[in-house]
């Protein structure tokens, strides 16, 4: 589905990217699932005090950052939004 062209992919990234992009098979039943491959790739880096992350769904492959000083009843609020509408979010 993503195959990579020569041309294009030589002109504008790298040929190992597009190589692994190419191996990944959407409908291959022992390819990882995406959530799998987000695992792999996710390095969270360190905020500020006033920050913190926050994860939307329980196996921690969906980070968001939201103010580190909200009161529970707040952060429990914004979480519920943020969860409802994470498919507008990314």
């Amino acid at each position: 589905m993503y195959a990579c062209d020569d041309s294009y992919a030589d002109s504008l990234i790298d040929n190992d990217i597009c190589d692994e992009i190419d191996s990944l098979s959407l409908d291959s039943s022992n390819s990882p699932s995406f959530a799998q491959t987000l695992d792999l790739v996710l390095e969270l880096k360190p905020l500020p005090d006033s920050l913190k992350y926050v994860f939307l769904v329980p196996n921690e492959t969906f980070p968001v950052i939201i103010a580190s000083d909200l009161i529970e009843d707040q952060e429990d609020k914004l979480l519920k939004v943020l969860r409802d509408h994470k498919e507008v979010i990314g």
